[in-house]
């Protein structure tokens, strides 16, 4: 049974509540706990020891709810300022680990479009499996030489297009990711390509055009730095991924394609050419757009069904989704004030805010009011997010 974006919000609203009245030890304190020492040959526990790091896991959820909760009200801030009314706001954890478990697509915003596609080992899989396909027919059906068999550079297409349409949208893409266990394409023109090895081929990834709507919404949040997931059946590629991979196993490598122009369908012959039925089709598989903050995450758009089960959000509600370890806390980022100041106007991705990082309880908020105290009502019943 699918669920919808406003069940998702109260639930872990609801869960973040429960934390914070009752934090639990995390699992990897519990870990800590119990590792023991070893004195003399043998492996030990001290039982206050134990209770220690049992209670810094539990002081350290406290701080995770407290971090995250500054985290949404500097985001619910920002949001308000550009005039976007969020769907759902929740922690940033769980909202990667219910797209990860929905084996939704994360995709890169400000690279034009264009990512890398682990084609190199996919070409020798399809063209050792269409040589022993020649080799398995009869003797007169193939070209014999004394080194082997020489296998038409058409039939290494053929069989690679057929692989490509019999094999499942998710499949294909998880085959051509480099970074596979983070769901997501490398952009070609990011950092992170020193790091590919072997030869690849370079696309460019085409989404569903946005309502009106959501055009209207992009704009205003462009400097929240929205970003997009998406069901694997609403990426498409130009060129289409039957015609780069057949390419490649035709010739034997990657990278043979040249660029063709960019794309943006805007008609039902166009959302054709990649593979739908209709642009209307296309738009249901539904893209989701979101924005963060360190900890906390606002849906911001979504057009189409909403492509998220229930058990879906029981299993992530099932793991840890606020940061309690060292790096996960590192990366959420500090308790800061975020003072506005504003500067010229918006310019090929200069924004307009300048953030003023302050550290918590070092003055006091925007324009010299005093911090929001923590007495607050936060999460649960009667809590409302929506500013």
């Amino acid at each position: 049974m699918r669920t919808d974006l406003p069940t998702i919000e109260r639930t872990f609203a609801d869960r973040v509540a429960v934390l914070e009245r009752d934090p639990p030890v995390p699992k990897h304190f519990e870990e800590a706990a119990h590792r023991g020492e070893h004195i003399a040959g043998f492996t030990v526990l001290d039982p206050r020891r134990v209770e220690e790091v049992r209670a810094n896991g539990r002081n350290a959820v406290t701080a995770a709810v407290r971090r995250y909760y500054h985290h949404r009200d500097v985001l619910m801030t920002r949001l308000k300022e550009a005039g976007v009314q969020p769907l759902a706001v929740l922690p940033s954890m769980a909202w990667r680990k219910l797209c990860l478990h929905a084996k939704l697509i994360f995709v890169e915003g400000n690279s034009g479009g264009m990512v890398a596609l682990n084609t190199w080992p996919l070409v020798q899989r399809l063209r050792a499996q269409a040589e022993a396909d020649l080799v398995s027919r009869p003797p007169s059906r193939i070209w014999a030489r004394s080194e082997g068999v020489r296998v038409p550079a058409a039939h290494f297409e053929t069989v690679a297009r057929k692989w490509v349409k019999s094999t499942p949208k998710v499949e294909l893409l998880e085959t051509l990711m480099h970074s596979r266990e983070h769901r997501t394409f490398i952009p070609a023109n990011s950092v992170a390509m020193r790091y590919v090895q072997g030869p690849y081929d370079v696309a460019e990834i085409v989404l569903p055009p946005p309502p009106a709507d959501v055009v209207t919404l992009l704009l205003k949040s462009r400097r929240l730095e929205p970003k997009t997931v998406a069901e694997a059946a609403a990426i498409a590629f130009n060129p289409t991924l039957e015609t780069i991979i057949g390419k490649a196993v035709r010739d034997g490598h990657p990278g043979s394609l040249s660029r063709l122009p960019s794309m943006h369908p805007s008609n039902d012959h166009e959302a054709q050419l990649l593979g739908y039925a209709s642009l209307a089709e296309w738009r249901r598989l539904c893209p989701i757009i979101y924005t963060e903050h360190q900890s906390a995450t606002a849906v911001i758009a979504q057009f189409g069904d909403f492509p998220i089960e229930r058990e879906v959000v029981d299993r992530a509600m099932a793991d840890e989704f606020l940061p309690t370890a060292d790096e996960e806390v590192e990366e959420a980022g500090p308790v800061v004030n975020v003072i506005e100041t504003r500067q010229a106007p918006y310019d090929a991705g200069v924004f307009e805010g300048l953030a003023l990082l302050v550290r918590a309880g070092v003055g006091g908020g925007p324009d010299g009011a005093e911090p929001e105290s923590e007495d607050r009502p936060r999460g649960g019943d009667g809590a409302h997010w929506g500013g």
